[in-house]
């Protein structure tokens, strides 16, 4: 009788033993997949390693800066490579170059250099004096030609700090184009600065602004 009641309560004890396990095991499952969720949901989304965090500066040709001055609309304000100091200043060496696609069919140009880009040996300096504060549209001429350098490096300083445009001096020479829109101050204060290059010759030739609004 002693046995009998034994193997009852060996029964009903490995009885509840399953049922526990039956009901406990999909609430761990959907514990876990939750925490795991939230985990995932802290982190930052994925970025990919090849992709360049900030913005690649804009270059002129068939998928870059490329913007032809509106018909009538001319600077108001030009700086040419004949422009006396300090509206116009060079460091380095540069040559002159007489060509028809130049500003006056005249400009300077400097030869290509291995590390230009890191330490530039020749700059020019175009600084014009700003009649009145405001937003002023920034313009280049170049001659272009085979031999120039495919990424001249331009630096704009204007009032609200430093923006990098990078040309394409075999194309698209002979006219104004567009480098984009700016705010400087009345004055001197804001100025322009062509580096040479390493993949070709650098020409200095002309740059010019055009006022549009307060």
């Amino acid at each position: 009788m002693k046995d009998r009641r034994a193997v009852i309560l060996l029964v009903l004890a490995a009885s509840a033993w399953a049922c526990t396990t039956d009901f406990e095991s999909p609430d761990a499952e959907d514990s876990t997949t939750q925490d795991s969720t939230e985990e995932a949901s802290d982190q930052p989304p994925d970025q990919p390693l090849d992709q360049p965090l900030d913005p690649v500066p804009d270059t002129n040709g068939a998928d870059g800066y490329d913007i032809l001055i509106e018909p009538g609309a001319e600077p108001t304000v030009i700086i040419d490579n004949t422009s006396n100091h300090p509206d116009f200043d060079v460091l380095g060496d540069w040559m002159e170059l007489s060509s028809d696609l130049a500003y006056l069919n005249e400009c300077l140009y400097a030869e290509p250099r291995p590390g230009a880009h890191t330490t530039p040996d020749a700059t020019a300096t175009f600084r014009p004096y700003f009649p009145q504060s405001g937003l002023w549209a920034v313009f280049i001429w170049w001659p272009h030609g085979e031999d120039r350098a495919t990424d001249t490096n331009i630096l704009i300083h204007h009032a609200e700090g430093t923006a990098l445009r990078v040309i394409n001096l075999t194309i698209n020479g002979g006219q104004w184009r567009q480098l984009g829109v700016f705010r400087f101050n009345e004055g001197q204060d804001g100025f322009a600065v062509i580096q040479d290059s390493i993949t070709g010759y650098t020409n200095a030739d002309a740059m010019g602004f055009l006022y549009l609004s307060p």
